[in-house]
């Protein structure tokens, strides 16, 4: 029995045609010339534009507002009913979050933000500001400058007690080497879809200059970045390769997978706000596999929590770029091109931050990547504190973070007892 074959068919368009991540990201453009001019420092911030018209103006309201009538006038089940209006209401707001990008309304934007993804959290907030002063501590003697600035904001954050501790991460692999060509990364990445029998899904390569993998459960594909674009990743070794291909296909394409399986089709491309515990136990399983000195996202958190004004200062482009081009100067004291690796993770976060805003309105980002760390250390928490829902995690596409998600699929017979 199939809960939702109806619902599925209906929404799973809406779904994919509101989907914000990609035209945000895809859809920026920066001219080489004003990245030159604000390196120089010749202008405050780079000028962004953006082409997603084609999505922002992509209308769901109606389509939305016809699932939901037929939906509750149906003897559909009433946990079924809900899931689907929660998944729905979220499309609307990726809709209006599109709309704002394209008028230019920063605002707007990060209030529909707010409401998909949140905002840095003062228990996070408390923790990462310790971690970043013991930094500053222990490179002040070689880099004061830097340690100074970042003490003097980061200072100002009342640094609450917390229990979040590195310790419980595994150690980083050392030694393995590097990548030398793409054949090495795809026979990897089929080397994982062979082992878990997605025989259905293919990799195809980026048509952008982009160096991260995507996955497309609408088409069933796996985008693996262009030779050059895969190169110029000086982190990129063998077993990082082997944690990245169990990140993005032992997780984000297996649980799609898993959830056709499933009496309810909606785990296939994910209830409302699954994203969160999808990339807490994506990350999870990476570290498993790479170890790791720290939760992943920590640097992604900083730079948001700077952007927001979390030390009582909300940020523009600018203002986060020079604090976290510090922070990665610290980070990287030990490399001799420490210099350029700063400059470039500083402008790539940054650029990661403030997609889909002009750039210029302090405090005003896209705030999903707080998600990372976020999840990443309560999925660690979860894993400690119940080991044996480890397999049920990849039933399908849900957040195993929240309550309601697991209340839901225990009341459909999906999940076991937790």
């Amino acid at each position: 029995m199939v809960f939702d074959e109806q619902w599925f068919q209906l929404a799973r368009p809406i779904v994919f045609a509101v989907a914000e991540i990609s035209p945000i990201t895809s859809g920026l453009s920066i001219s080489k010339e004003q990245v030159e001019l604000f390196l120089s420092d010749e202008v405050e911030n780079p000028l962004f534009s953006y082409d997603i018209s084609r999505f922002a103006n992509n209308p769901v309201d109606e389509p939305v507002s016809a699932v939901r009538s037929a939906m509750v006038n149906s003897d559909t089940h009433a946990v079924v009913i809900e899931l689907y209006d929660k998944k729905l209401q979220r499309q609307l707001e990726r809709q209006a979050l599109l709309q704002a990008t394209l008028a230019g309304d920063d605002h707007a934007f990060f209030e529909q933000s707010k409401t998909l993804y949140g905002v840095p959290s003062k228990r996070y907030i408390s923790y990462v500001a310790r971690e970043v002063l013991r930094l500053c501590d222990d490179k002040k003697a070689t880099h004061s400058l830097q340690a100074k600035r970042l003490r003097a904001v980061l200072g100002k954050i009342t640094a609450k007690p917390t229990k979040i501790s590195q310790d419980i991460l595994p150690e980083p692999v050392k030694g393995s080497p590097r990548i030398m060509s793409r054949q090495q990364v795809l026979d990897i990445f089929t080397e994982t879809l062979t082992r878990l029998e997605l025989t259905n899904w293919t990799l195809m390569e980026r048509q952008d200059n982009h160096s991260h993998f995507v996955v497309l459960p609408e088409r069933q594909q796996v985008l693996v970045p262009r030779q050059q674009a895969l190169l110029s990743r000086t982190d990129l070794t063998e077993i990082k390769t082997k944690a990245l291909a169990e990140h993005e296909i032992g997780v984000h394409v297996l649980r799609s997978a898993r959830g056709k399986q499933q009496p309810l089709q909606l785990l296939s491309i994910g209830l409302h706000d699954y994203l969160g515990g999808e990339e807490g136990l994506a990350t999870y399983v990476q570290q498993q596999i790479e170890g790791a000195t720290e939760f992943y996202g920590f640097d992604r958190y900083l730079a948001a929590m700077l952007a927001v004004g979390s030390d009582g200062v909300p940020r523009d482009f600018r203002g986060v770029f020079t604090l976290m081009r510090d922070y990665y100067t610290l980070v990287y004291a030990a490399r001799e091109d420490g210099v350029d690796q700063a400059n470039t993770a500083a402008w790539d976060v940054t650029i990661r931050l403030f997609r889909g805003t002009t750039g210029t309105t302090p405090g005003c980002i896209y705030t999903k990547d707080i998600l990372y760390l976020e999840n990443n250390i309560e999925l660690w928490n979860l894993l400690i504190d119940k080991p044996h829902v480890f397999d049920q995690l990849f039933c399908g596409k849900f957040n195993p973070l929240l309550t309601h998600h697991i209340t839901a699929l225990q009341t459909l017979d999906i999940l076991k007892e937790w």
